[in-house]
């Protein structure tokens, strides 16, 4: 638990990594803030997915900064995943329009359908190859 002490400290925190410091690594029982960031971290699996996956993420998001993670290596060489970045944008906070709504769902959702229409033409394909 966080004691006293901890939540005045916590008051003077600067940025996620003293945050993570202060109550993550206790919460979670981490040694140190970077073994938590390992643990944590999806980017090494990223490259080894088969399964077609779309990821969105802005240069100025703080906590998932983009220059943690080799995009050559993660993101190039896997024909299965697709990186949106954006400038702006923060932590998944992309919105638009007079009634701000997230914008990113929508590219998602067309994203999705887009591939299902090609799955439904592999699908006809394979069905005529079949007659």
């Amino acid at each position: 638990m966080i004691n006293i002490l901890e939540i005045e400290k916590l008051q003077h925190a600067k940025n996620y990594r003293d945050f993570d410091e202060i109550v993550t690594l206790k919460l979670f029982n981490f040694e140190t803030v970077e073994e938590y960031y390992i643990q944590s971290s999806s980017k090494d699996d990223i490259e080894h997915l088969k399964i077609p996956s779309i990821f969105f993420n802005a240069e100025n998001d703080k906590l998932s900064p983009v220059d943690t993670v080799d995009l050559s290596k993660t993101f190039h060489k896997n024909p299965n995943v697709i990186l949106l970045l954006t400038r702006w944008g923060g932590h998944v906070c992309w919105f638009t329009g007079m009634r701000p709504k997230r914008w990113f769902i929508e590219k998602a959702v067309k994203w999705v359908d887009a591939l299902e229409q090609i799955n439904s033409k592999l699908d006809q394909d394979k069905i005529k190859i079949m007659h």
